[in-house]
């Protein structure tokens, strides 16, 4: 099942890759959710060959998520400097940034578990500070209206939870278990704060409808 899914996604960032070299997407369209498919996609692909013991596997698909990355990210940037801000649809899309080393990060650990190394090392300093970057931002998120896109931020969240504990772990933080279950506890509470929001805003758009469609009586 594992071995498919990859293969499934495979297809698709080739068909994107494709798309994209061949004149299928404008400038002014482009958006943090590139990041998604082929970067943080790729790196999850990485943890799930490292999951049934492929580790040959888990460093090509790494390798594929550091080319995506680096190139995905730089015109993402690019974008973002140059063509205008985003429309608020797309801003949730931000949390894209975190994404990409938050999966890299899981992905590397897992494909070398024991002592933390130089490359480790490396990419936790650019999850800390994309991390910092989100902090920043959340005054625009703040300004953004309640809708189904605020899943995307659940993502990062919790893959951002994921590698602090694993880091915790396999540094011998002091303190390490009450950090760790600090963090899961904050990261958990997030997406059921999403959630909330969404059932409450799902029953609140069904009242609505239920009044739009009432019967008028004179």
């Amino acid at each position: 099942m594992c071995i498919g899914f990859i293969a499934a996604l495979t297809v698709v960032a080739t068909q994107l890759l494709a798309h994209w070299l061949t004149g299928g997407v404008s400038m002014q369209s482009i958006h943090p959710g590139y990041f998604l498919p082929v970067v943080a996609g790729s790196f999850v692909a990485s943890i799930g060959f490292s999951s049934v013991h492929a580790h040959d596997a888990a460093l090509a698909a790494f390798g594929i998520g550091a080319f995506f990355w680096l190139v995905v990210g730089t015109v993402v940037t690019v974008r973002l400097m140059t063509a205008g801000e985003l429309p608020p649809a797309a801003r949730t899309g931000l949390s894209a940034y975190l994404a990409a080393p938050a999966t890299a990060s899981v992905a590397w650990l897992v494909s070398h578990p024991g002592p933390i190394g130089a490359l480790q090392l490396g990419l936790t300093g650019v999850l800390i500070i994309m991390l910092l970057m989100q902090l920043l931002l959340i005054g625009e998120y703040r300004k953004l209206a309640f809708s189904p896109l605020f899943w995307v931020f659940t993502f990062p969240v919790a893959t951002t939870a994921n590698y602090a504990v694993r880091w915790f772990a396999a540094s011998n933080f002091p303190g390490r278990e009450i950090y760790s279950w600090t963090v899961l506890a904050l990261a958990t509470a997030f997406v059921l704060v999403i959630a909330g929001r969404s059932v409450a805003a799902a029953i609140a758009g069904k009242s609505e409808k239920r009044q739009k469609d009432a019967p008028v009586t004179v």
